[in-house]
């Protein structure tokens, strides 16, 4: 979010490569939404991570019906 990028380059320290250091992590503004979006965000995430689950899983199968292809055109 803007905020929180603001927020970050207003606590980071160092030129080169910035840093940020727990106690300034400790100074951030975090709303505390309300329960029915905190429970809406969950959800999100929640399906976000099954859904990742899953096109792992189908990757995985995908590649092994490749190999298994080349394999047998290669016999």
């Amino acid at each position: 979010s803007m905020i929180g990028e603001y927020q970050t380059e207003m606590y980071a320290r160092g030129s080169a490569q910035a840093e940020l250091y727990p106690s300034d992590i400790d100074k951030f503004l975090v709303p505390i939404l309300p329960d029915d979006i905190q429970q809406f965000i969950g959800e999100l995430v929640q399906e976000s991570l099954i859904a990742e689950f899953e096109s792992k899983q189908l990757l995985e199968l995908a590649k092994k019906r490749v190999e298994d292809f080349i394999e047998g055109a290669c016999l």
